[in-house]
C-alpha cells in the first residue's frame, strides 16, 4: 500500500503481502470500537506480488471476519488481473470465490449519452446508435472521437470515419485500443482473442476445448485457455448472448485485420 487515508497514523509504502497483512491487522485492531473503519491506497509491485497480496489479505478478512467486519478494496490493472487469475488457478479455486468481483465495462447507449451531453454534442438515441457503434463503448475511443469533434456539435461525421479507420489493415488507433485494453499483455491472450474472432460465435460448453483450435506453438494447455477467456470477460472484451462467447464488435474488427 502506498497511501492510505482515514488514518491518522502514517503508512509506510508496502510491497509485500504479509506486510501489508501486518499492517491491516493492526490498523482494524486500533480502530476497533469505531462504527466503520476506513483505510484506502494503491499497491505497488509487479503483477506477481499483487496477486499475492489480494489472496492473503482475502484469506485474513475470512479470518477476521469472525471479530468484526473489514473489507479491502484492491484495484488490479491487467498484468495483476492476470496474476490473480493464476493464483485462482494454482489454488485450485475458482475466480471470485475467495473475492468479490467488479469490473469496470464499457459505455452502454444511457452512458454514451451523458458523455455527449457534458460535452454539449447532440445526443438523440439515433447519434447514440452510431457512436456506440463506432465506439463499441470503449473509454479509449469515445474520449478520441469526443477530441476530433471540436468544437462541432454533432459527432456522426466523426463517428463515421472512424468506423473507417478502426477497419483499416494496421490500424494504428486499433493497435492503441489493445495497448490501453490491456490485450497485448499477454500472447496467449491474443492467441484465444484471434481464435474467437475466426469462430465467430462460441457455444460457452466449447470454451473447454478451445486449446485444440488456437493455433501457433507452443500448444495452449486448457488452463492457460480457460484463464484467457475469463481474462477478456474481465476487461470487457467478450459478449455472452443465449449461451455463447463473441468477441465485441468493434474489437473483432480491429483483430480481424491484424
Amino acid at each position: 500500500l502506498e497511501r492510505i487515508e482515514g488514518s491518522a497514523i502514517p503508512v509506510p509504502e508496502l510491497r509485500q503481502a504479509d506486510r501489508a497483512c501486518e499492517w491491516l491487522d493492526s490498523h482494524a485492531r486500533r480502530q476497533q470500537g469505531k462504527e466503520q473503519v476506513l483505510a484506502f491506497g494503491r499497491l505497488v509491485g509487479t503483477g506477481g506480488h499483487v496477486a499475492e497480496c489480494v489472496w492473503k489479505v482475502s484469506e485474513m478478512c475470512k479470518r477476521f471476519r469472525r471479530r468484526r467486519p473489514l473489507q479491502v478494496v484492491f484495484i488490479l490493472n491487467p498484468e495483476a488481473t492476470w496474476s490473480w487469475l493464476k493464483v485462482s488457478a494454482d489454488q485450485g479455486t475458482e475466480e471470485g470465490s475467495w473475492a468479490d468481483s467488479i469490473c469496470l465495462r464499457r459505455w452502454d447507449e444511457a452512458g454514451i449519452e451523458q458523455r455527449l451531453r457534458q460535452a454539449d454534442k447532440v445526443d438523440s438515441a439515433e447519434v447514440c446508435q452510431m457512436v456506440l457503434e463506432a465506439t463499441g463503448g470503449w473509454s479509449f475511443l469515445l474520449s478520441e472521437l469526443l477530441s476530433r469533434c471540436g468544437a462541432a456539435d454533432d459527432p456522426r461525421p466523426f463517428a463515421g470515419a472512424l468506423i473507417e479507420e478502426v477497419k483499416r489493415s494496421e490500424s494504428e488507433l486499433g493497435r492503441e485500443l489493445l495497448r490501453k485494453a490491456g490485450l497485448t499483455s499477454r500472447v496467449e491472450v491474443l492467441r484465444v482473442l484471434q481464435t474467437l474472432v475466426d469462430c465467430g460465435r462460441v457455444p460457452e460448453g466449447d470454451l473447454l476445448t478451445l486449446g485444440e483450435l488456437v493455433e501457433g506453438d507452443p500448444p495452449l494447455m486448457g488452463r492457460d485457455c480457460r484463464m484467457a477467456v475469463e481474462f477478456l470477460d474481465l476487461l470487457g472484451g467478450l459478449e455472452r448472448q443465449d449461451g455463447e462467447y463473441s468477441v465485441e464488435p468493434t474489437l473483432a474488427r480491429i483483430v480481424d485485420h491484424l
